[in-house]
């Protein structure tokens, strides 16, 4: 499994609470997403209404839910997606992170060596697509991860950082 290094702007058990709005709806979503996929007539949160409230237009649902279901069913392994109440986050929610990261910054090859770690080629070329379509449409809310990038490693305790928007999550 690829695992996002300790380089990387999103790691595998960074706290959650150093993840500023974009990150937390992101990751919020993705677990959300997950356990509905897994249980489907449980009742769950819907994943849709935090992208909604961010005021993502109804095309950024369609490419989540589209890019999910490529990874769910074409997946090369079993992936680690937290639960809901985690305070940490899992390798593939770091690897999602710094994938639409890579995408908000144009960075192509780097978004396809994410997608890479998770995916047969053919897949990720599909995947590309609506993740890239995702992230855009999340830019364009005014959801920029770019701004976590530069102070992910800047924070040295899992303490509670205090952001505008985070009401959109919960």
């Amino acid at each position: 499994m690829a695992v996002p290094s300790e380089s990387a702007p999103y790691r595998v058990d960074m706290p959650i609470a150093q993840l500023r709005t974009p990150g937390l709806l992101a990751v919020s979503c993705l677990r959300l997403w997950v356990r509905h996929y897994i249980d489907p007539y449980g009742l769950h949160p819907r994943w849709s209404r935090g992208l909604e409230a961010a005021g993502l237009p109804a095309s950024a649902s369609g490419g989540f839910d589209s890019l999910m279901r490529i990874v769910a069913v074409t997946a090369s392994r079993s992936l680690d997606v937290r639960g809901l109440a985690s305070r940490h986050l899992g390798a593939d929610e770091a690897l999602f992170l710094n994938l639409l990261l890579s995408l908000q910054k144009k960075d192509l090859h780097a978004a396809n060596n994410w997608l890479a770690s998770w995916l047969p080629r053919s897949a990720a070329r599909l995947a590309l697509r609506e993740a890239h379509a995702f992230a855009q449409a999340m830019l364009q809310a005014g959801l920029d991860l770019r701004r976590n990038e530069a102070s992910a490693h800047a924070f040295t305790s899992p303490r509670f950082i205090a952001d505008r928007g985070a009401h959109l999550v919960h």
